[in-house]
């Protein structure tokens, strides 16, 4: 495909994107959905990854919001792989946070543990503003667990804090 057509057609995919995201925002969820499948489709036939990527999370986000936690949860983590073979770290962290709160949602603690844990040992290698981020969402989780009076599982997120904080301080940071 000549380049000038990869980039009409990169552009007709962010158009759709920006469309779905302004639908879902709306409460509109078909036609959010059918921009971003259109879009996802798009930037897969172009061989743009990180697009691909973006119009799968986004696509995980509606289906959350629908209560289609299965289909979110498939969306989320094939979004992370794309995220991670194009090396954006960035969009990892965040592929993660929405991962661990989709599984705290589905009542699946540890898994969501896990993945809180993971997105903040991933935030600690990109910067202090990531790590603020991560903070803010482990203190929701936290809030949540509380609630939900699920003392065991907040005091597994403490050990996992723990444990995530001496091999910090193993690895010298």
């Amino acid at each position: 495909m000549p380049q000038d057509r990869i980039e009409q057609a990169r552009e007709e995919a962010l158009a759709l994107y920006q469309k779905g995201v302004r639908a879902q925002t709306l409460g509109d969820y078909p036609i959010a959905e059918e921009c971003y499948r259109r879009c996802h489709l798009m930037m897969k036939a172009i061989g743009n990854r990180n697009g691909e990527a973006a119009a799968l999370h986004y696509m995980g986000t509606l289906l959350k919001a629908r209560g289609d936690n299965e289909e979110a949860r498939t969306s989320y983590e094939e979004s992370f792989i794309l995220f991670q073979q194009d090396e954006d770290f960035q969009n990892c962290v965040f592929s993660l946070f929405f991962q661990s709160m989709l599984s705290l949602k589905s009542n699946e603690y540890d898994r969501g543990i896990d993945l809180i844990a993971q997105a903040l040992d991933l935030a600690f290698q990109l910067g202090v503003s990531y790590v603020q981020e991560g903070w803010s969402r482990i203190r929701q989780m936290a809030g949540v667990l509380f609630a939900r009076r699920e003392l065991g599982k907040l005091q597994l997120l403490g050990e996992r804090l723990a444990q995530l904080g001496k091999e910090l301080e193993e690895q010298g940071g």
